[in-house]
């Protein structure tokens, strides 16, 4: 791990499934730990994108969610979730349809 995901609390999380939404997310990953803010990314006709983003309270528990995603363990409708470090944190603003503030440069 760098310095940036020794200290990151937000995974981004793609190849999900267009039927997933913020609350099933949340409960995927809410087994590895207090999940505190979750942002689905959509088109501007209200599509899911199929990534988004999930801020935990402590990076240890990011951390564990990230080894079980890289296990495989992480998997929505049967097919395994990719997960990495997002780039910056999300912000504590966001919006459907756009880009959480400043959570991930481009993907």
């Amino acid at each position: 791990l760098n310095a940036r995901q020794k200290a990151s609390k937000t995974l981004i999380v793609a190849s999900l499934p267009a039927s997933v939404d913020e609350l099933a997310l949340e409960e995927k990953f809410r087994e590895h730990g207090t999940v505190r803010k979750t942002c689905l990314m959509r088109s501007g006709n209200g599509m899911s994108r199929c990534f988004g983003f999930v801020k935990f309270e402590e990076h240890e528990n990011a951390r564990q969610a990230k080894l079980a995603a890289d296990k495989g363990q992480v998997r929505f409708l049967s097919a395994a979730a990719r997960v990495e470090w997002a780039r910056k944190e999300m912000s504590g603003r966001s919006a459907r349809g756009r880009r959480p503030d400043s959570a991930h440069g481009p993907v």
